[in-house]
């Protein structure tokens, strides 16, 4: 048995602000799910990236490339 395909779309932003602002927009474009890019933010940190998530209020899987993977994460 397969499951739906769905297209994660992902957020590569520096701050809370902007990141809510692409999601909405993707959210209303038609996303299925979104990815937070975490090696993008600027001072990431779990709370934050917890707020950002419940703010979202939408499926969001968040991500966290090395460099190795194309990401900024050192």
């Amino acid at each position: 048995m397969y499951s739906e395909t769905k297209i994660a779309i992902p957020i590569f932003q520096k701050n809370k602000e902007d990141i809510l602002k692409v999601a909405n927009d993707c959210i209303i474009k038609g996303a299925d799910i979104l990815e937070l890019r975490i090696d993008g933010m600027d001072n990431p940190n779990p709370q934050i990236v917890k707020e950002i998530i419940e703010e979202i209020n939408f499926p969001t899987i968040a991500t966290n490339r090395t460099m190795k993977e194309g990401g900024s994460f050192r």
